[in-house]
């Protein structure tokens, strides 16, 4: 399940993907890290998504109930606001998109790589087996660890680092 990254030059044990965004390949590594990162970017987002428009309709109130005009600042501020707002409500729809997907291909136990391959060999939806990971949480065992108390810590237990993340190969 290894694969060799044409933009980082170098082989990743159980390679999900190279993140652009990220600079760096995902792999066992650092896959729950990803993860992590995708779940906490979420429910921050909706977080700023769900206070915001109170604390915009406050403002936008104070402004138009004030006797005297606003400055320019504060409009400007205010059209900031709504921007990042809306920059934020996309954010979390996209970032639910792709961590819904690599929830997903946590459950079956599989990679990016391996689902691409997957459907460009078959271009019908996989049909579930009995060995599928949604019948066996093996593959979130595999990304998190054993310890369930521990999944959505950003800290790897001992039993992921039983096996090497790279082997060298024989001189």
């Amino acid at each position: 399940r290894a694969h060799h990254c044409k933009v980082c030059k170098r082989c990743v044990n159980v390679m999900d993907h190279h993140c652009t965004f990220l600079a760096n390949c995902i792999g066992r590594g650092n896959r729950k890290l990803f993860l992590l990162s995708l779940y906490y970017g979420f429910l921050l987002s909706v977080l700023v998504v769900l206070t915001a428009p109170k604390a915009l309709g406050t403002m936008a109130s104070a402004t138009i109930h004030s006797e005297t005009p606003p400055e320019a600042l504060y409009l400007l501020y205010l059209i900031i606001c709504f921007v990042v707002f809306l920059q934020t409500a996309i954010y979390s729809v996209a970032t639910f998109s792709l961590a819904a997907f690599q929830t997903f291909l946590v459950k079956r136990d599989e990679t990016t790589i391996e689902f691409r391959r997957l459907h460009e060999e078959n271009e019908n939806q996989p049909q579930l087996d009995p060995n599928d990971a949604l019948l066996n949480p093996h593959g979130f065992k595999e990304v998190f660890g054993s310890h369930v108390a521990l999944w959505f810590l950003p800290i790897f237990p001992d039993d992921l680092w039983t096996e090497t993340l790279y082997e060298e190969l024989p001189t």
